[in-house]
């Protein structure tokens, strides 16, 4: 047990100076468990151990002062979020539009906008400070329309996660929107008219 518990201590030692090395290249964020890089997604796993023996009261004193000491996030995601949205807001204030789909944000900002009703507060407000639905609401919403419109010309059909992903969540969300009583008239209208399914008790092409 003895030599166990040393090579653990070894290996953890260790994982810190490359925790420590990769925040001094990546001051902005934490490593992340999905991430492609194997290093970076090794740490991730480490760190979530890490988050999981806090929370569960298993952590010793020695790691809380040591990670501690370096501004370690023991509550996991919460900074991420931030760093992306600062990220975002960054980005509208540069561009004025959303990210392209090939943009690293582009995912991130897409879940925040189907996701939105189920956000914190405080994530609400900082999003509702830079307008974020606007962005897909509004006068995007007559473009998101206009690019339904151009597809299912094109198809003959609502587009699926597979024909064209983007249209799809869109699309997806609208049906949401629709079966809460958050679509005005002249949307569900517009969404009729092209023959859209609207109806809350059949579900969307997969």
């Amino acid at each position: 047990e003895d030599n166990f518990t040393s090579k653990l201590e070894t290996r953890w030692t260790k994982r810190l100076e490359e925790l420590m090395e990769y925040r001094q290249r990546n001051p902005q964020k934490w490593p992340l468990v999905e991430s492609a890089v194997p290093f970076e997604n090794k740490l991730g796993i480490w760190c979530m151990t890490l988050r999981r023996r806090f929370r569960e009261a298993k952590l010793e004193d020695k790691w809380i002062q040591a990670l501690g000491a370096i501004g370690f996030n023991f509550e996991g995601r919460l900074d991420n979020w931030k760093v992306r949205f600062d990220k975002l807001k960054q980005y509208l204030e540069l561009n004025k539009k959303l990210p392209e789909p090939k943009h690293e944000l582009y995912t991130w900002a897409r879940l925040q906008y189907v996701n939105y009703d189920e956000l914190s507060r405080d994530r609400k407000a900082l999003l509702k400070s830079i307008k974020f639905q606007h962005y897909y609401e509004g006068k995007g919403w007559a473009v998101w329309l206009r690019k339904l419109k151009q597809f299912i010309k094109r198809h003959g059909k609502t587009p699926t996660v597979k024909t064209d992903r983007t249209l799809y969540f869109w699309l997806t969300y609208q049906r949401k929107k629709y079966q809460e009583g958050r679509l005005n008239e002249t949307e569900v209208f517009r969404l009729m008219e092209l023959g859209v399914d609207l109806a809350p008790n059949r579900n969307p092409e997969k």
